[in-house]
């Protein structure tokens, strides 16, 4: 198992760096795809607006409906299977941003989040084709405070 050969910056066409550590990428993939198990150099909000697919890492293996999401740290190995054609919109963020981020210590393992209307909406804000880097920053800080409530959840439920 190795890390990603391809760095995030460097892929092509569905990939779109917002300039600040920071990189969308929107992929489909048909019912049947397995992606082998594989690492990442960025963390990863991996999250599919239409279809099913399941995330296994070391600590688990999550069914993922639209309205989850699951969040894989920076270097950890993870696979996925698709179980229904999906629409996959992943975030991937750079270990720098992470650093800057105040809360990111949450960030440190890997979890299933609900994703709340407001999440949903807000991903599929940032792949609508508008470029402004004002409005692109200001989703991406919005999805990481719900990503950040979606943990709390997760955590206070568990408890």
């Amino acid at each position: 198992m190795n890390i990603a050969e391809t760095p995030i910056a460097a892929i092509r066409g569905s990939h779109r760096a917002t300039g600040d550590g920071v990189h969308l990428v929107a992929r489909r993939y048909r019912k049947g795809i397995r992606l082998d198990t594989h690492m990442h150099r960025e963390a990863q909000l991996v999250y599919a607006a239409k279809g099913t697919m399941q995330v296994t890492t070391p600590k688990g293996r999550w069914l993922v409906p639209p309205d989850r999401a699951v969040w894989v740290p920076a270097r950890l190995e993870h696979s996925i299977d698709v179980l229904a054609d999906i629409e996959m919109r992943t975030l991937y963020f750079d270990l720098a941003w992470l650093a800057r981020e105040d809360r990111s210590e949450s960030l440190d393992c890997e979890f299933v989040v609900r994703v709340s209307r407001l999440l949903h909406e807000t991903i599929l804000a940032l792949f609508d084709g508008h470029g402004n880097p004002d409005r692109t920053g200001l989703l991406v800080r919005l999805a990481v405070l719900e990503l950040h409530r979606g943990f709390r959840d997760v955590h206070s439920a568990a408890a």
